[in-house]
């Protein structure tokens, strides 16, 4: 069902912190096993990027396609390998999940997760995400 997605994250770079909140059009479905968002991302560097979030239990799988690609899985107190696909290379990164908290029904709802990023063993960014579903 079509549905519109409030985007709020916040990355924390080096001590610097930066937020941003934004509003897009999409795509929801949601079974017994989990549920799915789809949304055209918008900003520079993802012009033309789809991303997907794959909600099951306490697991989030986030995939990313288009200039950048990447499949991020998220889940608490767990550390995924990932790689991140851009158009100057490919980097290796680690994501380790230190929340999610999913509240959405068949009607919609909010979904909250944070990480860290890191590459080679180094902290790259400090992450956190709240994603509202309503229908629409």
């Amino acid at each position: 069902m079509k549905c519109i997605i409030k985007i709020e994250d916040t990355h924390i770079i080096d001590g610097d912190k930066e937020s941003s909140e934004i509003l897009v059009q999409g795509n929801f479905t949601y079974g017994s096993d989990g549920y799915k968002v789809r949304y055209r991302e918008e900003g520079e560097g993802y012009d033309g990027c789809f991303v997907t979030l794959s909600v099951e239990g306490d697991k989030v799988t986030m995939t990313r396609k288009g200039a950048l690609t990447t499949e991020m899985i998220m889940e608490k107190n767990k550390l995924h390998p990932c790689a991140y696909a851009t158009p100057v290379g490919i980097m290796d990164l680690g994501v380790y999940t230190n929340e999610v908290k999913s509240a959405v029904t068949e009607n919609g709802g909010a979904l909250e997760f944070g990480y860290t990023l890191s590459a080679a063993g180094n902290r790259l960014s400090e992450n956190k995400l709240k994603i509202t579903i309503k229908r629409g």
